[in-house]
């Protein structure tokens, strides 16, 4: 009976886990850093062997894979930035503040 439980146990420690990591960023199957702004807004994105400069206006995304981290500012005084990784719960930031920046990192 024990051996049950440890096996159930196990399978439960197991999804949880991929759960709370997300699924696996790979070059086949990207992940996702969700932007949303009423805003324009600028930034870096990139890690250790590449970063590259974004800008947009309004709700975006950046596609990737790998550890990664952003930072992003907005363009305007008025207004509302945030951004975070689909795939995990690291890396969530807001800001209001009259050209705020923003960062985080998905690791």
């Amino acid at each position: 009976m024990w051996k049950w439980l440890v096996v159930l146990g196990f399978a439960c420690f197991t999804v949880a886990c991929h759960d709370l990591l997300g699924p696996e960023c790979s070059e086949s199957h990207k992940c996702r850093l969700q932007i949303e702004s009423n805003t324009s807004w600028s930034g870096a994105f990139g890690g250790v062997n590449a970063t590259s400069s974004y800008n947009g206006t309004g709700n975006g995304w950046i596609e990737y894979w790998g550890e990664v981290c952003y930072s992003l500012q907005k363009e305007s005084d008025p207004g509302f930035l945030r951004a975070y990784y689909q795939e995990t719960d690291l890396g969530r930031a807001e800001t209001t503040a009259p050209f705020g920046v923003i960062s985080g990192c998905n690791h």
